[in-house]
């Protein structure tokens, strides 16, 4: 669903030793792997930016909730769809998300966003979403083996995660895909001519 419930994250020891892999962001543009990925997505859909402009009392990776609120002290509509994160160069991620439409028919996240996101790129999406768990759905940037490793690690545990399974042993193996994408991008990172000490 959305992201950990703080605006800012303060960096962990994770954060540190898997400092190789970007962040996940509103994309700058609509690509063509963009596309792809809201063509797999829904039909009749088309992605747009959308504003973020938390609205008051609203609870970080609660935006099920937040809609339902504001429809209560405004009116306005929930409308449903996916949030389009990408980590540049990586993959694009896709999570159910809704936003709030007002009286006028202007579409507003107002949910506010970990790292502090202005615009996201939203996906309308008719299909009837409760604010249940929902796996999100991956396009990869990269066919590098440590990519489609990471991608496969996170999904398998993403479903599990839907059905409320936490399975650690799934964990371990995502960290560990973390561990050697971030090794593999740290590769990349260096100099050539240069080798790691």
């Amino acid at each position: 669903m959305d992201h950990p419930d703080e605006i800012s994250r303060p960096k962990t020891c994770a954060d540190k030793v898997l400092s190789a892999i970007p962040n996940e962001t509103t994309p700058e543009a609509i690509t063509p792997a963009i596309e792809r990925l809201c063509k797999r997505l829904s039909d009749e859909g088309q992605a747009e930016f959308v504003p973020v402009f938390p609205a008051p009392s609203v609870e970080l990776g609660k935006c099920h909730r937040n809609v339902a609120a504001q429809m209560e002290r405004e009116g306005g509509l929930c409308i449903g769809g996916w949030l389009i994160w990408e980590m540049p160069r990586i993959l694009l991620n896709a999570e159910r998300y809704c936003c709030w439409q007002s009286r006028d028919g202007v579409t507003i996240d107002i949910t506010p966003k970990p790292e502090g996101e202005t615009k996201i790129l939203f996906l309308p999406d008719p299909r009837p979403w409760d604010g249940g768990r929902v796996c999100p759905a991956i396009e990869p940037l990269s066919n590098e083996p440590p990519v489609t490793a990471y991608i496969a690690a996170f999904l398998a545990e993403r479903e599990q995660w839907e059905q409320g399974i936490e399975d650690f042993a799934l964990k371990k193996k995502l960290y560990e895909g973390l561990s050697e994408l971030n090794a593999y991008l740290s590769e990349k990172q260096q100099p050539k001519g240069r080798k790691r000490k």
